[in-house]
């Protein structure tokens, strides 16, 4: 039995979602992708325009969207 403690590195990190819907008005557009600009997270539209971006860490980011080569953002 080892009576010595342990030493354990960790961080604890609050992560959350974003989602939403691309639109143009109230129509939504599907768009090849969206991603917060400086990370590696993004994810891709349905067909009606909505996404979902899990796991991110909490702060303020910048949303960027690309469609046929246009990026807007």
């Amino acid at each position: 039995e080892n009576s010595e403690p342990a030493d354990l590195d960790f961080e604890l990190v609050a992560t959350g979602g974003i989602s939403g819907t691309v639109a143009i008005g109230k129509i939504g557009m599907e768009i090849q992708l969206v991603y917060l600009s400086g990370t590696s997270f993004s994810a891709n539209t349905n067909s009606s325009g909505a996404y979902e971006i899990s796991n991110v860490p909490v702060g303020t980011y910048d949303i960027v969207f690309i469609r046929g080569g246009t990026v807007y953002g």
